[in-house]
């Protein structure tokens, strides 16, 4: 693999599609600042690298894979939207499983627009993703709902 050409074609690409947008960031203090912050506004790269690595090990066995695994997770995960969408479910914390959480994420990252039309048809609002719950410890409030 030629890495330069790749670089190349990548740039290449780039500027064919985003002809108005730099390739690179074009100011070296914003670069900075993204670099020293970590964050990009009110997000945080960090903390969101951070609780993303520790999903991915979360659900990097062979299961996960599996067809029928994941046709169940689908399953599961619209009786989630369903729930969310009752009263009781719109006013407490319901922390999905991992398989849920994976389908969901799925969900979002197949198209934010789709995803958007999706929960609004399915449950009236968008459902926010908040993966800050992620403390899996024995005896916390995730490893308990992940062991149900």
């Amino acid at each position: 693999v030629d890495l330069v050409e790749l670089h190349d074609s990548t740039r290449r690409l780039w500027e064919s599609k985003c002809p108005n947008e730099p390739f690179f960031l074009s100011a070296v203090g914003e670069a900075q600042s993204v670099v020293q912050s970590r964050s990009l506004g009110m997000f945080d790269i960090s903390a969101s690298c951070e609780r993303q690595s520790k999903f991915l090990c979360q659900i990097s066995g062979p299961h996960f894979s599996d067809d029928s695994f994941l046709k169940d997770g689908v399953l599961n995960y619209s009786k989630f939207l369903r729930l969310r969408r009752t009263d009781e479910g719109r006013q407490q914390l319901i922390i999905p499983t991992f398989q849920i959480d994976l389908i969901w994420r799925a969900h979002i990252l197949s198209s934010i627009e789709e995803y958007y039309k999706d929960c609004k048809s399915l449950i009236g609002t968008v459902l926010n993703h908040d993966d800050s719950h992620s403390d899996c410890t024995e005896g916390s409030l995730l490893d308990f709902f992940q062991s149900y």
